[in-house]
C-alpha cells in the first residue's frame, strides 16, 4: 500500500516560480533538517496560513512550522535566503513542560533577558544561548546533527545526555538537552560541571551563574597566577591564598574551625561576615568568605578594608591590588 501524507498547506496560483521549504525553524531560523537559514528582510511578507497578516512579526517565528517561499540562496553551508513570503502554519500551542519558574537570571552580577526556565522533574532547565552568550561564548547551532557548540570547545547534542569538553570523555548530567519553543535548554548543572562556572546558585527567585575568564590579577605591579574570580550577586569574589601570598602573607588554614589567618594577625571564618584584624572589632563587608572548588574566596574589598591596601579594584578585565596613590 503506498504511503500517504496529509497536506500541511496549499498555495494556489503563485505569482512566480518559488522554491518552497516546509519545516520547523529554530531560534536562528534554521530549518529542522539544517538545510536552510532564513533572514527576514524589510520586504518579506509574513502571513498566516489563511493569507491574513501574521501579527506576531519576525520575532515570533522561532520554533514555528513555516512554509517559506524564496527564489535565491547563498552558496554557503547551509544555504541562506531572504524569503519573499513566509506562511505560519496553524498548530496547537505547545507550552513549556513542567513547572515554569519566574526566577531572574544573573550572569556575572548582571541581570540578563532570557526565556523562562522550567523544571523537568527535579531538574531546573535553563536557556543555553542567553546564558552562554552573556558569559562571552560564541554559540553555534549545527542543524544537520542537532548539536550546539560553545567556542567550538564545548559541545552537546539535543536528546543525548553527553556533554563534551574538547577531547575529554563526555560528561553525563542525568538529563539531556532539549528544544522547547525553538530554544535549547540544558540542566542548570551544565554551567557548573561543564562550563566550570565558579558560582551556580538558586536562591530567593534568583539564578546566579558567574565566572570571569581572561581576567588578569595584578598585585603590586606583578601579574599573579590565580584561579578565576566570580560574582556573588554584585560582589566580586577573588581567591584569597594566591593574592595574600603574593603580598607575602603566610596563609594558615584551621580545619577544625574552618578559619583562615594571615600572619596570625588577620583572621576570617568561612560563612561568617566578620573579618578581624588583631584585637579590633570584626569588620563586615556584606559578604562572607566561601569555599568554591576547594579554594577560599573573599570579596575584593577585603584587601582594601581589612588588609589595608590603598587600592583594590576591577576594571576592564584587570584586578589591581596595590599601595599606589589612592584611586578614587
Amino acid at each position: 500500500m503506498p504511503l500517504t501524507y496529509q497536506a500541511a498547506a496549499y498555495y494556489v496560483n503563485p505569482d512566480k516560480d518559488y522554491a518552497v521549504k516546509v519545516s520547523r525553524f529554530d531560534e536562528n531560523l534554521l530549518s529542522a533538517d539544517g538545510e536552510l537559514i532564513i533572514h527576514i528582510g524589510g520586504n518579506t511578507v509574513i502571513l498566516q496560513a489563511n493569507g491574513d497578516a501574521f501579527i506576531g512579526g519576525a520575532d515570533a517565528l522561532a520554533g514555528r512550522a513555516l512554509v517559506v517561499l524564496y527564489t535565491v540562496t547563498t552558496k554557503g553551508i547551509p544555504p541562506q535566503t531572504t524569503p519573499e513570503k513566509v506562511f505560519v502554519l496553524y498548530e496547537q500551542a505547545v507550552p513549556l513542560p513542567g513547572l515554569i519558574t519566574d526566577e531572574c537570571i544573573l550572569v556575572n552580577g548582571m541581570e540578563i533577558e532570557a526565556p523562562a526556565t522550567y523544571y523537568k522533574g527535579a531538574v531546573l532547565m535553563v536557556p543555553l544561548r542567553a546564558i552562554a552568550e552573556a558569559l562571552g561564548y560564541e554559540v553555534i547551532w549545527e542543524g544537520a546533527t542537532r548539536s550546539v557548540y560553545l567556542n567550538n570547545v564545548i559541545s552537546l547534542t539535543i536528546g543525548k545526555d553527553d556533554y563534551t569538553i574538547g577531547r575529554m570523555a563526555p560528561l553525563q548530567l542525568g538529563t539531556a538537552p532539549e528544544i522547547v519553543d525553538g530554544r535549547t535548554y540544558v540542566p542548570l548543572s551544565f554551567f557548573k560541571q561543564v562550563v566550570r562556572a565558579k558560582r551556580v546558585n538558586v536562591q530567593d527567585g534568583v539564578i546566579e551563574i558567574s565566572v570571569l575568564s581572561n581576567v588578569d590579577v595584578v598585585v603590586s605591579g606583578e601579574k599573579v597566577e590565580a584561579p578565576a574570580p566570580y560574582f556573588n550577586g554584585s560582589m566580586l569574589m577573588v581567591p584569597l591564598r594566591a593574592i595574600a601570598e603574593a603580598l607575602e602573607y603566610e596563609v594558615i588554614w584551621e580545619g577544625a574551625t574552618r578559619s583562615v589567618s594571615l600572619n596570625n594577625v588577620i583572621s576570617l571564618t568561612i560563612g561568617k561576615d566578620g573579618y578581624t584584624v588583631g584585637k579590633m572589632a570584626p569588620i563586615e563587608l556584606g559578604t562572607a568568605p566561601e569555599i568554591v572548588d576547594g579554594l577560599t574566596y573573599v570579596p575584593l574589598s577585603f584587601f582594601k578594608q581589612v588588609v589595608g591596601m590603598n587600592n583594590a579594584y576591577y576594571f576592564e578585565g584587570v584586578i589591581e591590588i596595590n599601595n599606589d596613590e589612592v584611586m578614587e
